[in-house]
């Protein structure tokens, strides 16, 4: 009697660092088996009108003015992603032929943070475990912006490594 396994998705959240290739490192050594997939997800921001006013070219400095996004920027954000993407992670995991799957997606700042964007995507795909550097940017600007980290790790479904 043959048993077949099955496949998962285990979901590595990304950016441009030295810990979320770490992190990957750590999938590839201790969680990968054979048959998974490896999903890649980055967060960039959605583009945001720009206010402008109080004495910035205006002719008024009580006026003010909104700046229409530059879609120009958007591209290269996500442009500059699929970079650090393709050169950190991919190239490693194309070279052990481990299957994979990168997700670029946009987030509004008001409305979401990173964190339950990553925790919504891993309950999408019934991950068995979202891997992810933590990022040790100090006390004072955790707390003003909050960790990543620590949001997944109180609110996923899924289970979460944080990697230190």
């Amino acid at each position: 009697m043959t048993t077949s396994q099955s496949s998962r998705t285990i979901l590595v959240p990304v950016d441009d660092t030295n810990g979320s290739e770490q992190a990957l490192d750590w999938v590839i050594g201790n969680l990968y088996r054979q048959g998974d997939e490896i999903h890649f997800f980055h967060v960039v921001p959605n583009p945001q009108a720009k206010l402008l006013g109080g004495g910035l070219g205006l002719a008024d400095a009580g006026e003010f003015m909104v700046q229409a996004p530059d879609p120009k920027d958007d591209r290269k954000q996500v442009s500059t992603a699929e970079g650090f993407i393709e050169q950190r992670f991919v190239s490693k995991v194309e070279a052990s032929k481990i299957p994979h799957q990168v997700e670029i997606t946009h987030f509004n700042t008001d409305k979401d943070s990173i964190g339950a964007i990553i925790c919504k995507r891993a309950q999408d795909l019934q991950t068995p475990a979202v891997v992810m550097a933590k990022h040790n940017q100090g006390s004072i600007k955790e707390f003003f912006l909050g960790s990543v980290s620590k949001y997944c790790t109180h609110h996923c479904t899924q289970p979460v490594i944080v990697l230190h």
